[in-house]
């Protein structure tokens, strides 16, 4: 018995790491289907042209040097298409191409089979991406968006999918935006749309649709990243300089930069002072994980100088009354600027570690840059960024 069950045995472990080879960025591409409404292969035109040529080079940039595009012989058919053209609704609302003129992913997931080949079961992806023409954006802008019937069935018809939605508006360079700025704000404040891209050319909406469809196929290798010890590996070493213990906290302890909750903080204390101690040091560490975040967003903050600023004015607050000391209502802006620029220039800011270790100051070029984003009263002030 035990010689007639090694060869199934074989085969059945032979079919689990053949599973588990598909499960590689490498063939990332090649387990997903771009569906898209059938109107799409004929307009705009050339659209199809475009978007298959970039599919073709995301599938042979994600197989590697070398990698073919193409999925291993033991892999039963049928193979999954890159794209593949649909009557929309014809599948219901949880199906592929819920909505004319859509487009909707497939994922592909391997299954081990007894016999050590491997068979794919199709799943479809949630997101729906939506292509708004030229004529129904003109119906669109006719009158306001809350009168406009157009407007209603359009936020009607993208409510009834219970999906997450983006949308893309096709239009013309010369088309005037303001109307439809209006109408780009309402569709993700008020009705829940994830993004509204505006695009002009074909060129331009193929890439759209080929980032897209490279982001949800990559989508089950990035998930988990964040809570992985290389989470931060995207960023930039010097930020990641400044964020190295807010990051080893986050990655202990799973929570991320969400204000901590207080019943797991306090779980282990044994008196009500004791919890309310645990309590008070969780919300600082929250607030300077926080800060330290904050400034290392601004364009030439390294983690050194992002560590010196908070270990001065260890929160936002800090450095905004910090900014306005000694200043009343009779004080000019200017004045105020400069005072502050002169001290946040002067801030000390050491590199390094032991006999290697250096120490200058801010400057007033970053520091004025700081200045400018407490004290302006212009949300777009370019010397704030």
């Amino acid at each position: 018995m035990n010689k007639a069950g090694g060869p199934a045995r074989e085969r059945a472990k032979r079919g689990k790491s053949n599973a588990a080879t598909l499960h590689h960025l490498k063939y990332s591409h090649r387990l997903v289907t771009c569906s898209f409404d059938k109107t799409l292969l004929f307009q705009p035109h050339g659209f199809i042209s475009a978007l298959t040529t970039r599919l073709d080079c995301a599938t042979a940039v994600a197989a590697g040097k070398g990698g073919g595009t193409k999925l291993p012989e033991w892999v039963l058919p049928p193979h999954p298409p890159p794209i593949f053209p649909l009557d929309p609704a014809l599948h219901g609302v949880d199906g592929p191409v819920p909505l004319p003129m859509s487009v909707t992913w497939q994922r592909h997931t391997p299954v081990d089979m007894p016999d050590g080949a491997v068979c794919l079961t199709a799943s479809e992806e949630p997101d729906v991406l939506l292509l708004l023409q030229q004529d129904v954006c003109k119906r669109l802008l006719t009158t306001d968006p809350e009168s406009n019937p157009h407007f209603r069935d359009l936020v009607a018809s993208v409510r009834s999918l219970n999906r997450p939605v983006s949308i893309i508006f096709f239009i013309k360079p010369s088309q005037a935006r303001s109307p439809l700025f209006e109408v780009i704000a309402k569709l993700q404040v008020d009705h829940g749309v994830r993004g509204v891209q505006q695009v002009s050319s074909v060129e331009d909406l193929a890439t759209i649709v080929c980032n897209y469809t490279k982001a949800i196929c990559q989508r089950p290798f990035k998930e988990g990243r964040m809570e992985a010890t290389d989470g931060f590996s995207f960023l930039p070493s010097t930020i990641k300089r400044g964020l190295a213990c807010s990051a080893a906290s986050r990655l202990r302890g799973g929570g991320g930069f969400r204000f901590p909750r207080r019943d797991l903080v306090c779980a282990g204390a044994q008196t009500a002072e004791e919890a309310e101690k645990l309590w008070e040091s969780a919300v600082r560490a929250w607030v300077h994980r926080t800060w330290l975040s904050q400034l290392g967003q601004w364009h030439g903050v390294t983690g050194e100088i992002a560590t010196a600023i908070a270990s001065v004015y260890p929160t936002p607050r800090a450095l905004f009354e910090a900014i306005w000391q000694g200043s009343d209502e009779n004080s000019s802006l200017d004045a105020v600027q400069e005072k502050a620029t002169t001290m946040l220039a002067a801030l000390p800011i050491r590199r390094g570690a032991g006999v290697l270790a250096t120490q200058n100051r801010l400057g007033p070029q970053l520091a004025r840059r700081i200045v400018t984003f407490f004290t302006s009263p212009d949300p777009l002030d370019e010397g704030a960024s």
